[in-house]
């Protein structure tokens, strides 16, 4: 049957083809900083069973309609967002899933066809792919790649509030669609077993346990990263994966930048204000007069200058 959520639209209705996409990304601005701070979409993969780094560096992506196919391989919730997307490996070398604390493991490269991040686009779609679904796979809360890629100051925002049970059983309609999706439709035996274990899920409690703690930690431990999570509250209210509502997606997005106002502000006095401060850089004549449907729309005014 059709998809239960249409990626589609964002990512070729609203992000390639609106008649203002051109606003939303300035292609050659995006690959020239690719060598200054570049872009690491991660996937997980069904032919290897691990996460997988999708970059331009690695020949992932090359122009806007590859870097669609890369963030919706990244976003594809499995049985409800449709079948999984075929990527073209590029030159990645894929590194094992290590402990929560990082460490580099051997590296391995892909079984795959390696690519010429040069090589023309019209070679590289006759090529094998990999097939990739959304990273909460394999690695949910992705900082484990670039730590294991030799970072030293890693940024992790999660999208979840503290204290959110993440080891919840699996409801009944739940099962249903993972068996149908993996073992049924794709024959990913393996894979249907590792999702029916919610081993995907202990990863994830593994990672927000050793996230925790790594905030509370007031020292550098040489050799390792450092390492700054960003998180709501316990308690504050979450926004569902199926909401349609503005007003409440409107004031999810007030209440991350508040959390990241707080933990990231430098002044000690300031810290604490993150909900003024994004009221005043969200303010309410956004749901009255922003019309979402015309991308591009001078956005740059609502950046209020902060007194």
């Amino acid at each position: 049957g059709k998809p239960v959520f249409q990626l589609d639209y964002l990512l070729n209705d609203v992000m390639q083809n609106s008649k203002n996409c051109g606003k939303l990304l300035n292609w050659k601005e995006f690959e020239r900083m690719q060598k200054v701070m570049p872009l690491h979409v991660i996937a997980s993969s069904l032919k290897t069973e691990r996460s997988l780094s999708l970059s331009y560096e690695a020949g992932n992506f090359w122009d806007l309609e590859s870097l669609a196919k890369c963030m919706k391989a990244s976003m594809l919730l499995p049985g409800i967002a449709g079948p999984p997307v075929s990527i073209d490996n590029g030159s990645n070398i894929l590194f094992e899933s290590t402990s929560a604390g990082g460490g580099r493991r051997k590296a391995k490269e892909s079984s795959s066809i390696l690519l010429n991040s040069k090589m023309h686009s019209q070679e590289r779609s006759n090529l094998p792919g990999e097939p990739c679904i959304d990273a909460l796979l394999y690695e949910p809360i992705p900082y484990r790649t670039p730590v294991n890629e030799g970072e030293e100051n890693v940024l992790v925002l999660r999208t979840r509030p503290d204290g959110v049970n993440v080891l919840k059983k699996q409801g009944r309609i739940e099962r249903m669609i993972m068996r149908k999706y993996f073992k049924n439709k794709l024959r990913a035996k393996r894979v249907y077993d590792y999702v029916k274990k919610q081993r995907h899920k202990r990863i994830y409690a593994e990672d927000v346990i050793f996230l925790n703690k790594k905030n509370k930690e007031t020292e550098r431990r040489e050799g390792e990263a450092s390492i700054l999570t960003v998180a709501l509250a316990k308690g504050e209210k979450e926004i569902g994966r199926s909401e349609i509502g503005r007003e409440e997606i409107f004031n999810g997005v007030r209440r991350g930048f508040a959390a990241a106002y707080d933990a990231l502000v430098f002044e000690e006095r300031e810290v604490g204000k993150g909900w003024e401060v994004a009221c005043r850089v969200f303010p309410e004549e956004i749901l009255n007069s922003y019309d979402p449907k015309e991308c591009g729309m001078n956005w740059e005014k609502w950046n209020l200058k902060m007194g």
